[in-house]
């Protein structure tokens, strides 16, 4: 009888044994970034560039992934974590689409809408804000700096034709 109870204490214990805490979701993971070129510092005139994660990720906010000219300081890192961004941030700003790859929800696709200088350099700014689809975020912001190819390498924006004649005025 006595084994009987101590039994039925500890199925009872174990019962009532309050649940684990939640635990709030692990930080997100930053893996690299990718250029369609295959290089980082020779990227196309119009920038396209994959940002590969350990995890699926939402599409981040617009101040969330920035692509400026030039490279940047620490400074526009703490800008970019203490929203609004600053006008000098702005005045720096590319414009871009971003959208998650249908093929891979850990990675987001990064295509700039207009051309740029050859050897124009670029810095790619991520914020803390980013969010997985489970809720972990980046531990820190990230900075990648990148590079538009030169000129021998992508090419020139058009060409000019020469005129053979030019029109004479009487």
């Amino acid at each position: 009888m006595r084994v009987l109870v101590v039994a039925a204490l500890a199925l009872a214990a174990g019962c009532l044994e309050t649940p684990a805490p939640r635990r709030a979701p692990s930080s997100l993971g930053w893996v690299r970034v990718e250029a369609d070129t295959g290089e980082l510092r020779a990227l196309g005139r119009v920038p396209s560039l994959r940002v590969r994660f350990d995890d699926a990720v939402a599409l981040p906010d617009d101040d969330d992934l920035v692509l400026l000219r030039g490279v940047v300081s620490d400074a526009v890192l703490g800008d970019l974590e203490n929203l609004p961004l600053s006008p000098s941030t702005l005045a720096r700003r590319l414009a871009v689409r971003v959208s998650v790859d249908p093929a891979d929800s850990a990675v987001l696709r990064v295509e700039g809408r207009d051309a740029l200088a050859p050897d124009a350099d670029l810095t790619l700014l991520l914020s803390t804000r980013l969010r997985a689809l489970r809720g972990a975020a980046l531990e820190r912001p990230i900075r990648a700096e990148l590079r538009v190819a030169s000129v021998t390498r992508c090419g020139a924006l058009g060409t000019l034709a020469a005129v053979s004649e030019l029109p004479t005025h009487p």
